[in-house]
């Protein structure tokens, strides 16, 4: 049995809603909740859009402002991260990622950030600006995968980043490919899922991209890898683990992102793949395709 797919484009990249269920207006309906959560997480924390909450909160840096519950649990999670790899992710690094932005407080740091959640409220140092990316595309993850609904095996991904529910049918696991990133047509490894979601941090198209317009893909990294991916229970814990760690040396981030609960596989600049101790036990082989 193959799944129903449906695809649609939002936060500039391709999601995919995989479904294990007989194709139905019904079904369609579905995806279409899953697509609506991207594109309100789009709305609210897009970078490039004049009108988002994230430009409002960053254009008034220095003052106190009121956010809303779903920026509130977003800005959260990502100090949350922040503080646990000790500011090796930092969430205060727009000035340097989105368009238009300039360093001017550069040494402000994440634990500058007044941030109230049971008011809700926020304050960015002055001359600072909020980049919430490597939070914002794994919560959405989650939550639309929470608002297709049913209970039938299915995936949602977004460039690369998925989750999952439940398994296909006959099989004990999801076949996950991890592309080569010096080469995309090429697979290096098949990784086994079985619940939960895969996120990966490095330098593919996307990265070289945002070099080529002068900004910045990810602040600080290490360069120790050029990806790493990383299996979590949740999409949001995916996608910031995998994050914090692509910034750390090679043994810190396997070491960090096994504390959190999760494993890793890395591709390192000579294409060699490194893996952690619990992903050890979670591969499949190697393709050399």
């Amino acid at each position: 049995m193959r799944p129903v797919r449906f695809e649609e484009k939002h936060m500039d990249t391709r999601v995919t809603v995989s479904v294990y269920a007989p194709d139905t207006p019904a079904l369609a309906a579905r995806s279409w909740r899953a697509f609506s959560v991207f594109a309100e997480y789009e709305r609210r924390f897009s970078g490039f859009r004049h009108d988002s909450e994230l430009t409002s909160v960053n254009l008034r840096a220095g003052l106190s402002v009121n956010i809303s519950e779903n920026f509130n649990d977003v800005l959260g999670k990502a100090l949350a991260v922040a503080a646990a790899s000790d500011g090796a992710f930092d969430p205060l690094v727009g000035a340097r990622t989105l368009p238009g932005r300039r360093v001017v407080n550069v040494g402000a740091t994440w634990r500058d950030i007044d941030h109230d959640a049971v008011a809700g409220t926020v304050r960015l140092p002055p001359g600072t600006a909020l980049d919430l990316n490597a939070v914002v595309k794994g919560a959405a993850i989650d939550e639309a995968l929470e608002a297709l609904g049913g209970d039938e095996p299915a995936m949602i991904e977004a460039g690369g980043d998925m989750a999952v529910r439940s398994l296909p049918p006959g099989k004990d696991r999801w076949d996950i490919g991890i592309r080569d990133p010096r080469d995309p047509h090429r697979i290096v490894t098949v990784l086994p899922l079985q619940g939960g979601a895969i996120c990966t941090s490095g330098e593919y198209l996307r990265g070289r991209m945002v070099a080529a317009e002068g900004r910045e893909h990810l602040v600080g990294s290490s360069r120790e890898f050029l990806s790493l991916s990383v299996i979590a229970p949740t999409a949001v814990q995916a996608d910031s683990w995998s994050t914090a760690a692509y910034l750390m040396p090679t043994q810190e981030a396997m070491e960090f992102v096994e504390r959190q609960g999760g494993a890793v596989l890395a591709v390192d600049p000579r294409g060699t793949v490194l893996m952690s101790s619990v992903m050890r036990t979670l591969f499949v082989n190697r393709v050399n395709a």
